[in-house]
């Protein structure tokens, strides 16, 4: 099984990433984008429990004082975004925080994980087009040599 887990910040202050890449994008001319939200992004694929995951989350990858956690896809994360942005590296590109993410997971005691990978979901808010957003991933979210990244419309 492959887990997905999304760490958001509990709030906007604590996400220096999100502010950077605020300015950044408005200094672009994309007046029109109202916040960006930065959560790094994790698949873990192995035979683990429920239980295991979140052991992973609360001692290796989240702090719980700044930090939440969200499990597998959709939940309410992406609530009150219009863009959700993943974006994970190429295949054959060296992935070094999953190199240091899967040590730790055998630090704290779980030898069943196959791999990790990790990459960035950005949840953006604005009256943006998808042309915008493909915009702003070439130019600040993604660098098209080494990432890959997918862009959806969040539902309301």
């Amino acid at each position: 099984m492959i887990w997905v887990v999304r760490v958001g910040y509990k709030n906007e202050k604590f996400d220096p990433l999100g502010r950077i890449l605020k300015g950044d994008i408005l200094d672009l001319g994309f007046l029109n984008l109202k916040s960006i939200s930065s959560m790094p992004t994790y698949w873990i694929e192995g035979e683990i429990s429920k239980i295991e995951i979140e052991k992973i989350c609360k001692e290796l990858l989240v702090d719980e004082i700044i930090q939440n956690y969200w499990l597998n896809e959709k939940n309410d994360w992406s609530l009150g975004f219009d863009w959700i942005v993943e974006v994970n590296f190429k295949l054959g590109v060296t992935d070094p925080v999953a190199e240091s993410v899967k040590a730790g997971i055998e630090t704290i005691g779980i030898f069943n994980v196959k791999n990790v990978k990790t990459g960035m979901t950005y949840l953006l808010k604005g009256n943006l087009s998808k042309n915008d957003v493909e915009i702003i991933c070439k130019k600040c979210l993604a660098n098209p040599i080494i990432h890959n990244y997918k862009i959806v419309k969040v539902l309301q």
